[in-house]
């Protein structure tokens, strides 16, 4: 994602998350992936993280900003892709 600009970061973090799967609880370390880019990559992101993720349904979510410092915006709109 980085190399292709569709993100400017991206965060890991590791979590132990227990889930329902196939009428079971699961129990399994996963992986928090934070990525930081913007409205126009969400098809091309889902995408290629479908392509690489092991899981059959990956929690793939977007949250909306409502609000971001100017200096951060300007850095993060810099650092991304031109469509």
């Amino acid at each position: 994602m980085l190399d292709e600009r569709l993100a400017a970061c991206v965060q890991i973090s590791s979590a132990q998350s227990m889930y329902w799967w196939n009428d079971v609880i699961e129990s399994e370390k996963e992986y928090i992936v934070k990525m930081k880019s913007k409205r126009e990559f969400w098809n091309r992101l889902t995408v290629k993280i479908k392509e690489h993720h092991s899981y059959e349904v990956p929690e793939i979510i977007a949250t909306d900003i409502t609000a971001v410092d100017d200096s951060y915006g300007l850095w993060l709109n810099a650092e991304l892709a031109d469509l």
